[in-house]
């Protein structure tokens, strides 16, 4: 019985430009090292989808290329723009697989907006580079592009739209923050409510690569300049957590007698729990 290696390694031009390894679970190999251009190719890749692949290289492709980076060499990856002087074998390659390439080039641009949207949001560079995408694909006589060009389109505005709604949200809850009721107004209950909404607005703000390898520690400049670029909303979140912990302290010391301050501590249990 033939047995399958473990480890298989692309080469080309003599170069190593791709390592895969066997994965007991999907029965197959999967990506486990390769060069940044063999990595964004294989994000379309002409054999077979790999969802998972996608998905992880979204969620890790910071650490070694930005953003705007990659949605060029995705774009190029669409394109399939032959050298002047291609062999027989390039031009075979694009006249089978082109359509298939771009279909998953396409695909894989929607995921990214969909599951990365922080990635867009507010950069004017990406977001231009997505509308002249958009109106390639519909300035084309291909039907199916056309129809991909109105799907991107809608995925860029529901997320636009999104975003505006979190902006809004944010906006209510700096404006209860900025209330002139005091801590007697609030029964425990209520204080537990609109405590359990503020967390809600900022934990709904967190994105999933702020949590990854802490890749502030990976980038130039300080530290702190590093988490406030690379994991906004995590800093924030930490800072409501602090502003949290000190109103908990200057409402009990507030109370110039024990009794009191005996009371308040006890709603700030009964609000906790």
């Amino acid at each position: 019985m033939a047995l399958t290696p473990v480890c298989l390694f692309l080469v080309v031009d003599e170069k190593q430009v791709m390592i895969l390894v066997w994965d007991d679970e999907t029965d197959s190999h999967v990506v486990a090292a390769g060069t940044v251009e063999h990595l964004v190719e294989h994000l379309a890749n002409e054999d077979r989808p790999d969802p998972g692949y996608v998905k992880t290289f979204l969620m890790g492709y910071r650490h070694f290329m930005k953003a705007d980076d990659l949605i060029d060499r995705l774009l190029a990856r669409f394109s399939l723009e032959l050298p002047e002087e291609s062999t027989d074998e390039e031009k075979e390659y694009v006249e089978k697989w082109g359509l298939v390439v771009q279909l998953r080039t396409v695909d894989v641009l929607t995921q990214w907006m969909e599951r990365c949207w922080f990635d867009f949001h507010d950069k004017q560079f990406m977001l231009t580079r997505v509308d002249l995408f958009i109106d390639e694909l519909r300035a084309s006589d291909n039907g199916v592009f056309k129809s991909l060009a109105e799907s991107l389109k809608k995925v860029k505005d529901k997320k636009i739209e999104e975003e505006t709604k979190k902006i809004e949200a944010a906006k209510c809850v700096k404006r209860e923050e900025l209330s002139s009721l005091s801590f007697d107004d609030f029964t425990a209950h209520q204080l537990a409510k609109q405590l359990t909404l503020t967390e809600l607005a900022y934990l709904k703000a967190l994105e999933p690569s702020e949590f990854i390898r802490q890749l502030w520690d990976k980038r130039p400049g300080s530290k702190e300049e590093r988490k406030k670029a690379l994991s906004p909303n995590i800093c924030e979140y930490v800072n409501h957590f602090n502003r949290v912990c000190f109103w908990v302290g200057t409402n009990v010391l507030s109370y110039q007698d024990a009794r009191t301050r005996a009371a308040c501590v006890e709603k700030m249990i009964e609000m906790a729990k």
